[in-house]
């Protein structure tokens, strides 16, 4: 299998920050902004809106500001379409190498915006939310096996995400080809979904 990076069904993750960064310049000053890659998209926070733009995509969504919402570490801040956990754990931007003071999980419209799987030879790494998984896989045209996995051990607000993508990669599961750069991977643990990066 190539390298493959994924759009999830399952979790989300991104860096942000209050301060030091360039401001794009529809970005107020002063806003909380988050960014991702794999799709690359941008969540901005301000006073009265929250802004999401998946660049990738070409999709954007604006919802005010929950009367008498937080922005604080632990908190979720809901609207109807978003919902957005802001954890004070430092995060790096896989793409940029950057490092945040924040990691970001962010669901619109009832999907987590991305997570990502890379395979290199018999290795994979994963990230299905805030901890990496990394380990060892056999995979031939119609299965996917996952080897022993190390994982890292941070404790996020929401880990209902990743703890259901590690239970599909628990057990073999079934390779379900929707086009040379779509697959899906799943067993009755739930599913996977993979889109080539790129």
């Amino acid at each position: 299998m190539k390298q493959t990076a994924p759009l999830l069904l399952l979790a989300a993750a991104a860096c942000g920050t209050t301060r030091d960064y360039d401001p794009a310049p529809s970005v107020q000053p002063g806003a909380y902004r988050a960014t991702g890659s794999n799709p690359a998209w941008e969540l901005t926070i301000d006073r009265a809106n929250l802004v999401y733009t998946d660049f990738s995509n070409r999709v954007r969504v604006s919802e005010p500001v929950p009367r008498g919402a937080t922005i604080a570490a632990g908190l979720p801040i809901r609207t109807p379409r978003m919902q957005v956990v802001i954890t004070r754990m430092r995060c790096t931007d896989e793409t940029s190498g950057r490092s945040y003071p924040d990691t970001v999980q962010l669901t619109v419209d009832g999907r987590p915006v991305a997570g990502s799987m890379q395979f290199t030879g018999n290795r994979m790494t994963a990230r299905f939310g805030c901890n990496t998984v990394a380990g060892s896989y056999t995979v031939t045209s119609v299965t996917f096996s996952a080897g022993a996995q190390a994982t890292t051990r941070m404790a996020c607000p929401d880990m209902t995400a990743e703890t259901q993508a590690l239970a599909v990669l628990s057990q073999p599961a079934t390779l379900l080809w929707q086009s040379a750069d779509q697959v899906v991977i799943g067993n009755d643990k739930g599913q996977i979904r993979l889109r080539r990066a790129g």
